[in-house]
């Protein structure tokens, strides 16, 4: 079922730009062949402050996982982590200079609104080395886009501010029928 929920370009040039540096244009083209005609428009054309399906990064994401999960069990949540650290070092550098884990991810989820149409982003429980994340009032429902893409994208985030994740798990997830999407991180 097709949502209204739009993501930026941003989000699918990076993980494009990745997926090339790490594994080929051969592989980003098998990739592109998987897609249906409208996702591998998007894909091939994404302008980074362009506001875009979220099915579209959802293609994406299951057509990553048929190339390149095949040899790598976690290839979407690496290529979603490795993608979210080239958008967060470029755009939003300024936030890793300011404060702890739990300050940065109070300001991710404040930007979630710049990165995605729908859904609340908030911190829901922390501590001294760990964070929950929870996401509300998100209506797409794709259990390896919250399972390993934003479990991915949220890692990089601790990551860039300077965490060494210990464990990082999708604790619920709307997929399952739960309420709300939640990840729990806990670092050293």
């Amino acid at each position: 079922m097709e949502t209204q929920v739009k993501v930026k370009g941003s989000g699918i040039g990076y993980t494009k730009e990745y997926i090339v540096k790490k594994y080929g244009k051969e592989t980003m083209d098998r990739i592109v062949l998987l897609l249906p005609a409208d996702a591998a428009a998007t894909v091939q054309n994404a302008i980074p402050s362009a506001w875009y399906p979220i099915e579209h990064m959802g293609h994406l994401t299951d057509a990553i996982k048929r190339v390149v999960g095949a040899k790598e069990r976690y290839a979407v949540f690496e290529i979603s982590r490795q993608s979210a650290k080239a958008t967060f070092s470029r755009l939003y550098r300024i936030f890793f200079k300011l404060g702890n884990p739990s300050f940065i991810m109070d300001r991710v989820a404040s930007v979630w609104k710049n990165m995605a149409s729908e859904g609340d982003l908030i911190v829901v429980e922390r501590g001294d080395k760990f964070v929950v994340v929870r996401l509300s009032n998100f209506t797409y429902r794709h259990p390896d886009y919250c399972g390993h893409r934003l479990r991915g994208w949220f890692h990089a985030v601790l990551e860039l501010s300077g965490c060494e994740i210990t464990k990082s798990k999708h604790t619920k997830c709307t997929s399952n029928n739960d309420p709300h999407c939640e990840w729990r991180f806990e670092w050293k």
